[in-house]
């Protein structure tokens, strides 16, 4: 499967998750688009090893960066490290 696949069918489970989540649905949905929306910002020429590393290194800036103040129980954070790592470990594959 093609990486940017890869990336995407994970994006989009976790963002089945946040949508049915029972805690701060509204804070994970927000994490999961910024999530996306920093995907759209890897440049599209980008494969094999240079894609994998340019999506690490923008999700773990975000991770390091992303807080949402409105979540009651998270801040939103926690979903971006959960498809940080579910990326990491599909990219190592």
């Amino acid at each position: 499967m093609d990486l940017r696949n890869k990336v995407d069918n994970i994006i989009n489970a976790h963002s089945i998750k946040a949508q049915q989540s029972s805690y701060d649905r509204d804070t994970c949905v927000l994490a999961v688009l910024s999530a996306r929306e920093t995907m759209l910002g890897i440049p599209n020429e980008l494969t094999g090893d240079a894609y994998s590393q340019a999506v690490l290194e923008a999700l773990e800036v975000l991770f390091n960066r992303y807080h949402d103040p409105d979540g009651e129980f998270t801040s939103g954070r926690s979903v971006i490290g959960a498809i940080l790592d579910d990326i990491r470990a599909a990219l190592e594959e």
